[in-house]
């Protein structure tokens, strides 16, 4: 079956709807964006709680005859929904989400679960940093002909780190249980309904760390719930446990036969509405869809029915897209905008004289920040203005409250009194007094639409959805009623939306016409910016051709308006262009006669321009770079440092000289964003990569020296979170790929000493700290192995173990990593010629590793490598038979693995070894 006809948790639901709706299958909204609860069932004990994100998967089990197909079928999840970060709503009823971003102003993405449909609850605590506390709530549904399978759903609910699911688990189970036993449960689990209802906790925690909660009984999803009002599927409960009846018997084949044949109708008649939605003009199938899918179905009775009775397809289509709201029609279908303005009307002198004086008022108040006040001046404003019985004036009173609620920022207030302002037609002119402007119907409605865009603007979310079609509505009434430099600030401001969207077609289109509109306005400085917006936008689309003449438009607009900023941002487009269309001598030289300026007055230009030099002559940049870098290490460092890498790597072979001074440059500054205690953590990652390279790109001892002597100190105070960085320990690796034994040792050294210093000072460290200590001793080790220091490598992997043996002790998933160690101490024993040690640590890490073989097949094949080296150990000291005794040891775990590429090849070395072995 196609998980598409499957039930999903997340749906659309259109704000208003909650009086004319009923809620099976989503929640329904109130006008002001809340949800429609019930508080005959859900209650009024409702709890809520943030929830990071819910995430619907399935499993499809198709009854089969053979059983591994079904039991294969039963282990694959599928993804079904996903909700973002959401609010959870917990009632006497159901579970609820309401996704945080609004998906359009009319609409909210939202969901529940029914208490009836729930099979089991399932719950995780916080593990460490990174796994956070998640729910699981199990749900089951038959397909559309239930004797052919079934769908099972789980809904993983990751919660925040400090709310503690159990105590959720436990809520939720009291609910069920209480809900079911008033609500449609069979006779036979009323009891443990009770029993459970009263619990006073759920089942411990398994082996892995997870609580299971199992309802008694429940009902295929989503149906069950017999109290909302339409018409519904009778719900069979399906129980637990020796008192649940019998299923019912199966039907017959006739019956599955016509079954069959009205799933094949219904699954047409689906597509078919879904294919006239689209021809609609709509995302989403509505019951007026399916009504036209069912009058062109001549195997439907209804469209029988309509066929005998002569109704003509096109004309109930036509009568359906009249009815149509206007905001839910195709472009062709709308009607114009209606009339605004109708007629003048002058206030009573007591009445204006009051809402002047209320104005006034709320304009002192926002001077002074108060905000609250200024609202609650605004709301004596909406009363005198009902008062009034004017139209015009009850709008404006509503943009004023509006104004107030964002900057409150209470948004669904806001957006609630714009969208009232906005329907504002047929109004009249109003005048105030003779001493005072009038107020006109077009700009109150104008500045409703801007409102709206406000509200949208200032939601939370990386998509702009919203913000478009706001500023959309905006443009298409300024383009009846506003001005041209009204109109051109729209597309300026969708050009600068589709920019931050990375959709620069879009955005080089709509400045395109901002700079056409800002022209016909006469305003010369919006218009130079607007091309400049056109020419980023060509220059990031790869269209330098495009780009170049819109950099000189901007350019001379800039030139003309007297806006210096304007000027080198448009100056930058040219040289961008210039560059991609191969005029390197053009780029070169507008670069260097901004530098000067823009150090002065604009460190990020600045910064900009150098790295634009350093793509044409890096030898050359690199002075500038270290410039900066002098001057503002936090800002210029992190890039400065990288550019005098790429100087120094550009001449590697042609002067070894001036390669020693940029690669000693680069690792001064490097070092010194590191040791920066402003240094943000993107940076520090940036330094430490910088400083792989450098250490890496040429085997000059003179600087390998002086560099070591330079960082060894700053290693050895540096920040610890800054060592416990992922680059930290991957700058180390690189010194070891690259065989630099005797660099790496140098800088592992104080690394280590410092983050051990750290750890011994803590009274209980933390398991994942301690792994990141043993992961760079482990780098420091190599380094001295190799390096010729033995010994010294041994003292620390010694300590290293005692560390590990620590983490060992408090997560039992690093008992790998604790044999994984034991083995290599063991062999690098062996190369010591301390054999009896050797055979000790080996022999501890077999007899670890045996006893984890049943979690997993790498514990087996470290294990086999752990047993070839003891034998090897055995080879030395002579000891023939427990050589062989430990090459058959190893035989013996391979035959019992899984038939992995590794096992072949592990049992043809080891049988050699033993051949070999007998030979001798």
């Amino acid at each position: 079956m196609k998980l598409s006809e499957s039930f999903g948790l997340f749906g659309t639901s259109i704000i208003g709807e909650a009086d004319s709706k009923y809620d099976r299958y989503l929640p329904q909204l109130h006008r002001d964006g809340s949800i429609a609860f019930t508080e005959a069932f859900d209650g009024s004990r409702i709890t809520s709680m943030r929830a990071r994100r819910a995430t619907q998967w399935v499993t499809t089990l198709e009854d089969n005859d053979d059983l591994t197909y079904a039991l294969e079928s039963a282990g694959k999840r599928e993804l079904r929904t996903v909700g973002s970060r959401s609010t959870m709503y917990v009632t006497d009823a159901r579970v609820i989400f309401v996704q945080d971003k609004m998906k359009s102003r009319h609409e909210r993405i939202v969901g529940h679960i029914r208490y009836p449909w729930i099979d089991a609850i399932v719950w995780r605590p916080r593990l460490g940093r990174f796994k956070r506390p998640t729910l699981e709530i199990w749900m089951h549904e038959d397909f559309p002909v239930k004797y052919l399978g079934s769908w099972h759903h789980y809904v993983e609910v990751e919660l925040d780190g400090t709310v503690d699911p159990a105590v959720i688990a436990l809520d939720l189970a009291h609910r069920v249980s209480a809900h079911n036993l008033a609500h449609g449960a069979p006779a036979w689990i009323h009891d443990r309904l009770r029993e459970q209802s009263q619990a006073s906790q759920l089942p411990a925690l398994d082996d892995t760390g997870e609580g299971l909660w199992e309802c008694p009984a429940s009902v295929a999803c989503p149906h069950g719930a017999s109290y909302i009002g339409d018409s519904h599927p009778p719900a069979e409960w399906i129980g637990r446990g020796k008192k649940a009846p019998e299923a019912a018997p199966a039907a017959s084949s006739g019956e599955q036969e016509h079954l069959a044949r009205s799933l094949t109708i219904l699954k047409r008649m689906l597509a078919r509405g879904k294919s006239i939605a689209r021809e609609r003009g709509r995302n989403v199938m509505e019951t007026d869809d399916l009504l036209l899918a069912l009058l062109i179905d001549s195997e439907t009775p209804v469209g029988q029915l309509m066929e005998r009775h002569g109704a003509d397809y096109d004309s109930v289509k036509r009568q359906l897209d009249i009815g149509l709201p206007w905001h839910e029609r195709r472009p062709d279908q709308r009607r114009q905008p209606e009339r605004i303005r109708l007629g003048k009307r002058r206030l009573r002198f007591a009445v204006a004289l009051g809402l002047l004086n209320t104005m006034r008022e709320i304009n002192r108040r926002e001077d002074l920040d108060d905000h609250v006040g200024a609202l609650q001046c605004g709301q004596q404003l909406v009363l005198l203005a009902e008062r009034s019985g004017v139209s015009t004036v009850r709008a404006f009173a509503q943009v004023q409250i509006g104004g107030s609620h964002i900057m409150l920022d209470e948004l669904t207030a806001a957006h609630n009194a714009f969208t009232a302002a906005a329907a504002l037609r047929h109004a009249p002119v109003v005048t105030w007094s003779a001493f005072s402007s009038e107020l006109d119907p077009i700009e109150v409605v104008d500045n409703a639409l801007y409102g709206l865009w406000q509200v949208a603007e200032k939601r939370e979310g990386t998509d702009n959805t919203a913000e478009i079609d706001a500023l959309e509505h905006l443009r298409e009434f300024r383009l009846r009623y506003g001005s041209d430099e009204s109109t051109a600030w729209t597309a300026d401001q969708l050009a600068r939306i589709h920019g931050r969207n990375d959709d620069f077609a879009a955005a080089a289109q709509w400045g395109g016409v901002a700079v056409e509109e800002y022209g016909r306005a006469g305003n010369t400085a919006d218009a130079a910016y607007a091309a400049t917006i056109v020419a980023d936008s060509h220059n990031r689309l790869g269209e330098p051709a495009r780009a170049l003449p819109a950099a000189v438009d901007a350019i001379k607009g800039a030139v003309l308006a007297g806006d210096n900023e304007l000027e080198v941002l448009a100056r930058f487009e040219r040289i961008k262009a210039n560059k991609a269309l191969g005029n390197i001598t053009a780029a070169w030289d507008e670069l260097r006669m901004l530098l000067p300026d823009a150090r002065q007055r604009n460190p990020s230009m600045a910064r900009a321009i150098v790295i634009q030099m350093a793509e044409i002559d890096p030898v050359t940049a690199a002075a500038d770079a270290i410039t900066l870098a002098d001057t503002d290490i936090v800002y210029y460092g992190p890039r400065s440092a990288e550019i005098t890498l790429a100087a120094a790597q550009s001449v590697l072979d042609v002067n070894a000289d001036t390669t020693h001074q940029f690669l000693m440059h680069s690792v001064r500054i490097a070092s010194a964003v590191l040791t920066n205690p402003d240094t943000v953590t993107e940076n520090v990652d940036r330094a430490f990569t910088t400083l792989s390279g450098a250490l890496t790109t040429t085997e000059d001892t003179q600087f390998t020296e002086q560099a070591v002597q330079l960082l060894v100190g700053p290693l050895r105070l540096l920040d610890p979170m800054r060592l416990y960085r992922e680059e930290c320990l991957n700058f180390l690796k690189t010194l070891k790929t690259a065989r630099r034994f005797d660099t790496l040792a140098a800088l592992a050294t104080p690394i280590v000493d410092r983050l051990a210093e750290t750890l011994l000072s803590e009274p209980e460290p933390s398991s994942g700290d301690m792994v990141a200590l043993v992961c760079r001793q482990w780098e420091l080790s190599r380094g001295l192995k190799h390096s010729g220091e033995l010994e010294a490598a041994l003292d620390v992997q010694e300590d290293l173990i005692r560390w590990m043996q620590k983490v060992a002790a408090i997560s039992s998933t690093e008992w790998a990593r604790l044999g994984y160690h034991l083995a290599n101490y063991g062999a690098d024993l062996m190369v010591a010629e301390r054999y009896s040690d050797a055979h000790d640590k080996q022999t501890e890490a077999i007899q670890l590793l045996r006893s984890r073989l049943s979690e997993g097949d790498h514990y087996r094949n470290l294990l086999v490598r752990t047993m070839r080296v003891h034998a090897q150990l055995a080879d030395r000291n002579g000891d023939r038979a427990v050589q062989r005794s430990r090459l058959q040891e190893a035989l013996t775990v391979l035959d019992d693995a899984a038939g992995a590429d590794w096992v072949d090849r592990a049992r043809t070395e080891i049988q050699d070894l033993l051949a070999s072995t007998d030979r001798t």
